[in-house]
């Protein structure tokens, strides 16, 4: 600690002030002592009162000059343990300021040495992410994971490695199967691997984290498009606010999946611009419990996949194909399904579409025997648009 130099100026000030107040006092102390003295002598050889009076009166003034001068020296010595004080209190707080200081820096240094640890961990783990061994694989995407939670620069970029990491991993193959002489699309490969499901799994509870934060998730919009999750276990797996654009999800379970918001179909732009995607397919899928809701599902094909409990709640539906599927316990409030074909799905009731938008929507013949009608909620261009349709089905049917 560095001790002001004030301190010894006031010192010496202090010490010339009690030197100049006995320089002062002294001749007077000792003028009165010798009086003192004097009249003591004079009332010992005399026996008049006169001379005691006298000692009296000079012994009361020499003890005023002492109180007087112990009451001076009283006050400078509180004056200088006050000034003394005040200088000790600057020097601690200065010495405090200098601590703060040398803190702030020493961590700074701290968290750029951090910093820098943990980029240099993160260019290892991409670099072990691209070697053939999957145990160095599977180390690495622990790494990624951990530096996840220690490092808030690089998360996106984690996320983004991870994702990246599973569509490069899960190339497929696209196969043309003949079904009941209508053509599906089979996006097919091989069983998923050890450190693609480790991946799956971390960028899982990544995204459940971020998702908590709602800040974040209008931020993120991630693209899992073109993805092979063939019989991929996706159970609880947020795909919030994501692109999945000709993913294959056959077979691949899905049980409480978050899809909402999610997008699987192109704009009309997007169409004109990028080379023409298949329908989306969740063929075999396990969708038990799944929530599509706010979902674009246009045109997304749902053959035999098991929807127990599905939430479709706001999804947009137009011109997708149910299938077979059983839909007794699937939400369809509030969901678009204008041109959806339902008309091969099973045990579907008309207390599930009761809040649904039906518009040149394929019933099943039960609910058609009920009375529903697949264009209860068409605006009126659209009803004269589809009796237009059906006008020249019928001329075309009768000229021929």
């Amino acid at each position: 600690m560095k001790i002001s130099r004030k301190l010894p100026w006031l010192t010496f000030l202090f010490i010339g002030t009690i030197f100049a107040i006995f320089a002062t006092y002294t001749p007077w102390l000792l003028h009165w002592a010798t009086i003192v003295s004097k009249n003591f002598q004079e009332l010992i050889q005399s026996p008049q009162p006169n001379p005691k009076d006298k000692f009296d009166a000079s012994l009361r003034v020499s003890q005023v000059i002492v109180s007087s001068l112990a009451t001076l020296a009283t006050l400078a010595g509180s004056i200088f343990l006050v000034l003394n004080f005040k200088i000790s209190q600057k020097n601690l707080e200065n010495s405090e300021k200098r601590l703060e200081e040398d803190i702030r820096k020493n961590h700074q240094e701290s968290e750029i040495n951090r910093l820098r640890l943990l980029s240099d961990d993160l260019s290892k783990a991409v670099e072990q992410l691209g070697r053939k061994e999957t145990y160095a694989k599977i180390g690495a995407i622990t790494t990624l994971r951990r530096l996840y939670d220690l490092s808030d620069n690089n998360r996106l970029a984690i996320i983004s490695i991870l994702r990246a990491f599973i569509k490069d991993t899960s190339p497929f193959i696209e196969k043309t199967l003949q079904q009941n002489n209508s053509q599906e699309l089979i996006k097919s490969s091989v069983r998923f691997k050890e450190d693609v499901k480790e991946a799956i799994e971390v960028l899982s509870d990544i995204l459940k984290k971020v998702f908590a934060d709602k800040e974040v998730e209008q931020e993120l919009h991630l693209d899992f498009s073109e993805i092979n999750f063939y019989e991929a276990n996706l159970e609880d797996f947020p795909f919030r606010n994501s692109t999945i654009l000709g993913s294959n999800f056959t077979n691949a379970s899905l049980v409480k999946a978050d899809l909402s918001y999610v997008n699987t179909h192109l704009s009309p732009l997007q169409e004109a611009i990028i080379n023409h995607r298949k329908p989306i397919a969740f063929v075999g899928t396990d969708l038990t419990e799944t929530n599509f809701r706010y979902a674009n599902l246009k045109k997304a094909i749902f053959p035999s996949a098991k929807l127990e409990g599905s939430d479709f709640s706001h999804a947009d539906l137009t011109e997708a194909n149910f299938g077979k599927s059983y839909c007794s316990t699937v939400k369809f409030d509030f969901a678009n399904l204008y041109k959806t074909d339902l008309s091969s799905v099973n045990s579907l009731s008309i207390a599930q579409l009761s809040k649904a938008r039906l518009c040149q929507t394929k019933l099943p013949g039960y609910l058609l025997c009920e009375g529903i009608s697949g264009d209860r909620d068409c605006e009126p261009d659209e009803e004269n648009s589809r009796a237009s349709r059906l006008s020249e089905q019928s001329v075309r049917v009768n000229f021929d």
